[in-house]
């Protein structure tokens, strides 16, 4: 079974990164640095097996998300997804879910 991480669009998800490490590591500069981390978290992510790394941007339908999945990435009945979207505090929080347990939205 396969594992799909739908992570926010690039931008949103490159300041969150760029606010965490902020965060984490005050006073070193990181002005625009998001994109870079971005691009390392999801290649480093990449690299596990069954492992799909998607942004809302590479879903057809952002309304559908199951149906995209099946759709475009190849999903199955059984596979898990986990959604990342930026709550009310513009903090992450993810949603977890099968394949087949969800009805498109």
């Amino acid at each position: 079974m396969s594992l799909f991480l739908v992570l926010p669009p690039r931008p949103i998800f490159a300041k969150v990164l760029e606010n965490a490490v902020g965060s984490t590591l005050p006073g070193v500069p990181l002005a625009a640095a998001g994109p870079e981390l971005t691009e390392t978290v999801t290649e480093a992510l990449a690299r596990q097996p069954d492992l799909y790394v998607l942004f809302r941007e590479d879903l057809q339908d952002d309304t559908d998300v199951p149906g995209s999945l099946r759709d475009g990435f190849g999903a199955e009945s059984g596979d898990e997804v986990i959604e990342l979207r930026l709550n009310g505090e513009r903090a992450l929080q993810a949603r977890s879910w099968r394949c087949g347990d969800v009805a498109a939205a």
